[in-house]
């Protein structure tokens, strides 16, 4: 896991499984959710979802280390294939880290 030393003074982070996969969480003193993100694990590859950091805690680098926690958890369990759903909002962060685009995404709903 991403040393603590990453996160500003007043932040910490979680790690739980769930489904198979995990969930990253970086929680503030004050016990409310600064940013979180998903990965789901699955043969040779590992889907990283859900990269969120609240508005009132950009800025810290809370999805760095997000993005980071959850790669470790990739490598940890020998994924060599990893991919991102993503936004255009986060894009600049994920270049930042290396990420390039693969293609679009879009959703599709069944009525």
């Amino acid at each position: 896991m991403v040393a603590n030393t990453e996160l500003p003074q007043d932040y910490r982070i979680t790690l739980e499984a769930e489904h198979g996969g995990y969930i990253a969480r970086i929680m503030h003193v004050s016990d409310t959710t600064a940013a979180f993100g998903r990965i789901a694990l699955r043969v040779g590859c590992a889907v990283f979802d859900q990269i969120v950091t609240d508005e009132a805690h950009r800025r810290l680098g809370l999805g760095t280390v997000v993005m980071k926690t959850l790669d470790s958890m990739a490598e940890r369990a020998r994924k060599t294939e990893r991919l991102l759903v993503a936004t255009k909002d986060g894009r600049a962060l994920y270049e930042k880290l290396g990420w390039r685009v693969l293609s679009p995404w879009s959703t599709a709903v069944l009525p």
